[in-house]
């Protein structure tokens, strides 16, 4: 629904593509990569909750995407890539704080990779990986992200791929897991919260191959209301093999 009125709002006022409607875009002009640095975004500022930030190439080509780190606090209303490309992001440890949307690889052959080993992520409605021809892909081996929704990918997505490898991925709104026939979640180290009780979901997910543990020789734990009340958890064990025997 969100998109749907972002793509209408900016083809009627603009008669252009949603690149129209970033206010804010990352150019690595700056004497580094940090997030917080005034001078590596198009404006000569850092982005606020109001701004929209366009994160794309070939300002974003790994290794100059953006950094955030401990002690940057950052802010969006929303953040997308849209040209085709690589772009990155790199987050080692701070807060990222967006007051409604992340399209991570959100046009035809943008392909985004987000690492994340440290620090916060919140966002207040979606956390799309792919959308319009595009991939996003998360690779989390560290920190936390609390999002309304994750969407890997939506429905015009190439593919979504979030490899959980540690830390924790919160989605806090009920029915908010949705992963399609082109998505993947596969969690070895990290923990995966539903809002809930979404063991039924999470069930079909893991027999239709969209959720795995340790690239399919893993095992998932699922359990509703133990690890955290009121709540659905993924984790995952390696399968050890000892005398010939699977264990």
């Amino acid at each position: 629904m969100c998109k749907r009125l972002f793509l209408l709002t900016s083809f009627v006022l603009m008669l252009g593509s949603v690149s129209n409607a970033a206010n804010i875009q990352w150019t690595d002009l700056g004497a580094d990569h940090l997030w917080s640095t005034p001078a590596n975004w198009d404006l000569g500022r850092v982005p606020t909750l109001a701004d929209d930030v366009r994160i794309d190439v070939p300002a974003a080509a790994a290794p100059n995407g953006p950094v955030i780190h401990d002690g940057i606090a950052a802010e969006a209303h929303g953040v997308f890539t849209e040209a085709p490309g690589e772009p990155t992001l790199t987050m080692t440890g701070g807060s990222l704080v967006v007051a409604d949307w992340i399209w991570w690889g959100d046009g035809a052959n943008s392909f985004a990779t987000w690492t994340m080993s440290g620090g916060t992520v919140d966002v207040t409605n979606e956390f799309e990986l792919g959308w319009g021809g595009g991939a996003g892909t998360l690779i989390m081996t560290g920190g936390t992200i609390n999002t309304g929704e994750a969407v890997i990918p939506t429905g015009s997505g190439a593919f979504g791929h979030l490899f959980l490898n540690g830390g924790t991925y919160n989605v806090t709104k009920p029915g908010g897991l949705k992963v399609n026939e082109r998505g993947l979640i596969d969690i070895t180290a990290g923990t995966l919260v539903l809002e809930g009780d979404e063991t039924a979901k999470v069930n079909d997910l893991v027999t239709a191959g969209r959720v795995t543990a340790y690239g399919g020789s893993g095992q998932l734990k699922v359990d509703y209301g133990q690890s955290n009340p009121g709540k659905t958890t993924l984790t995952a064990v390696e399968r050890v093999v000892v005398l010939s025997e699977d264990f």
